[in-house]
């Protein structure tokens, strides 16, 4: 934990230090969630006639920041924890991988007025996500595996697309609502792990040659931001 609270508190620090030698025009400051689904792609898995994907429903809550230079044109960053995994049917035998993430991403936002009050806003940027907890879960929730963070690696690297639309509740309010997608570009199990990631038996299998796994969670994302200040 004390690694995970490092790493944002640096990124923050890197983040806004850049961003104050710009002339800003606004600087908000939220709190956001995201009801979401969640896949782990994994192609050994999808081509297993064994293993069958469930939908998964999850969630993930943060706060965030965002600073305008122009009234189109701003940084935005976030710290969220996201609750994610896979839902699957091995062999008819329903289990739940819980993979959580601390996200941090640094988006590149655009927004563009389509009525007096509220406008379209279109974010794109990279995303550094901290592994935080990993569980394997039966249908009925209960841990298989308490501790699973040995099998996967702590650091993944993708990206993130949000689009919607943000209206002025007030002259210092603002509530955004935007599809969200993020996924990560780098695997993130780890090879060396020795346990068979599907099964609660402990059997020993070699996963060098097994497929990387990329997260990917999509959801409608609901951000309440406040106006600090203008200069």
């Amino acid at each position: 934990m004390k690694r995970i609270f490092f790493y944002v508190a640096s990124i923050a620090v890197c983040t806004f230090t850049a961003e104050s030698n710009v002339k800003a025009q606004d600087f908000y400051l939220g709190v956001e969630g995201t009801p979401q689904m969640s896949w782990l792609v994994n192609r050994n898995d999808i081509n297993n006639k064994s293993f069958d994907y469930l939908g998964t429903f999850s969630g993930s809550f943060g706060i965030n920041g965002q600073v305008n230079f122009t009234p189109s044109v701003g940084v935005a960053i976030s710290a969220i924890y996201s609750i994610e995994g896979q839902r699957f049917e091995l062999s008819s035998i329903e289990r739940r991988k819980r993979v959580d993430y601390v996200k941090i991403p640094l988006l590149f936002a655009y927004n563009f007025a389509i009525m007096d009050r509220s406008y379209m806003t279109i974010k794109l940027g990279p995303q550094l996500g901290i592994l935080a907890n990993a569980k394997l879960k039966d249908d009925d929730r209960n841990d298989i595996k308490s501790d699973m963070t040995d099998a996967y690696e702590p650091l993944s690297f993708g990206g993130v697309a949000m689009f919607g639309a943000g209206f002025n509740l007030s002259d210092n309010v603002i509530l955004e609502t935007t599809l969200r997608v993020d996924g990560s570009f780098t695997n993130i199990e780890d090879h060396n792990y020795r346990s068979h990631l599907n099964q609660p038996d402990g059997v020993q299998v070699n996963n060098l040659h097994r497929a990387a796994t990329f997260p990917i969670t999509a959801g409608l994302n609901f951000s309440l931001k406040y106006l600090i200040g203008s200069r």
